[in-house]
C-alpha cells in the first residue's frame, strides 16, 4: 500500500516538475521538507489545482539543489521560465519551439565514411612524419653527446702538466668546465628515453573498440591519435630546445678552453 502511495506521488509530481529525472524526483519526496512546501504541491497537484507562487517558488529550490545533470538543469530552467511568465506548476507548459524540438529530436548526423577513411590516412601520414622527426632527433642527440664527451676529454688530456699562468686563465678554464658540464647535464636530460605514442596500443584495443560501428572506431582511433600527437610534439618541442641549449652551452665551453689552454702554451 506504501509503495503505491508513493508510486502515486511520484507521477503527480512528475506532472508538476516536466522534464527532471527520476533521481530527483525521488530525492525531492525524501527531502526533510515534504510535509511543507513538497506536501502542499502535491495536494495541489492531485485535486487539480494550481500550485500557489510561494509554493511553487520553493519546490524549485529544492529541486535546483538536488539537480546536477545538464538535462535536469535544463528542465528547471523552462520551468522557472514558465513560472515567470505567469503559469503555475499546476498548469500545461508551452512547448518547445520548432526549432529547439527539432534540435533535440533529431540526431547528429553521421559523418561520411569516405570522409573519415581521408581524415585517419592523413592523421597516421602525420604520425609517421613525426615520428621520422623523433628518429632524427635521437640520432642527433646521440652524436653531441658522444661529440661532447670526446671534446671535454681532449680538453683535459691537453690541460694535464700545463701550469695556469695567471688568474685570468684560471677563470677561462673554470669558465669553460662550467658550461661544458652544463651541456653535458642538458643533453643527458634530453637524451633521456621517452616513449613514441603510436596508437593503436594491441592492448585492450579490441575490448575498446569490438562492438562499436566501423565508422565510430575510426573516430575514436583520429581523437586518439590526436591526443598522442600533442603529446609527442611536446616532448620533441622540449627535446629539441634542450640540445640546442647544449650546443650553445658547447660553444662557449670550446670558445673558452681554446683562449684559456692558448694562454698556457704563449
Amino acid at each position: 500500500m506504501g509503495d503505491s502511495a508513493d508510486e502515486e506521488d511520484l507521477l503527480v509530481l512528475a506532472r508538476l516538475l516536466p522534464g527532471l529525472s527520476r533521481g530527483v524526483l525521488l530525492q525531492l519526496l525524501s527531502h526533510h521538507d515534504w510535509p511543507n512546501a513538497i506536501g502542499a504541491a502535491l495536494h495541489a497537484g492531485a485535486t487539480g489545482r494550481p500550485v500557489p507562487d510561494e509554493v511553487a517558488e520553493k519546490v524549485v529550490q529544492l529541486a535546483t539543489a538536488q539537480a546536477d545533470s545538464p538535462a535536469d538543469l535544463q528542465a528547471l530552467d523552462r520551468i522557472r521560465a514558465h513560472l515567470r511568465s505567469g503559469g503555475t506548476l499546476g498548469m500545461p507548459q508551452p512547448e518547445l519551439p520548432p526549432e529547439q524540438s527539432s534540435a533535440v529530436s533529431e540526431p547528429e548526423p553521421e559523418p561520411d565514411p569516405a570522409q573519415v577513411d581521408f581524415v585517419l590516412k592523413e592523421m597516421r601520414s602525420a604520425l609517421d612524419a613525426q615520428w621520422d622527426q623523433w628518429k632524427h632527433l635521437e640520432t642527433r642527440l646521440q652524436f653531441a653527446l658522444g661529440w661532447l664527451i670526446t671534446a671535454t676529454g681532449l680538453c683535459v688530456v691537453l690541460g694535464v702538466g700545463k701550469s695556469i699562468p695567471n688568474r685570468g686563465t684560471l677563470m677561462l678554464l673554470a669558465g669553460s668546465g662550467f658550461f661544458a658540464i652544463w651541456a653535458l647535464g642538458v643533453l643527458v636530460l634530453a637524451y633521456i628515453p621517452l616513449g613514441f605514442l603510436r596508437p593503436p596500443e594491441p592492448v585492450g584495443f579490441s575490448e575498446r573498440y569490438l562492438l562499436e560501428t566501423p565508422n565510430e572506431t575510426k573516430l575514436m582511433l583520429i581523437d586518439t591519435i590526436a591526443r598522442a600527437y600533442t603529446s609527442n610534439q611536446v616532448a620533441l618541442d622540449r627535446r629539441t630546445a634542450r640540445l640546442r641549449t647544449a650546443f650553445e652551452s658547447a660553444a662557449v665551453a670550446a670558445v673558452l678552453a681554446i683562449l684559456g689552454l692558448a694562454s698556457t702554451v704563449a
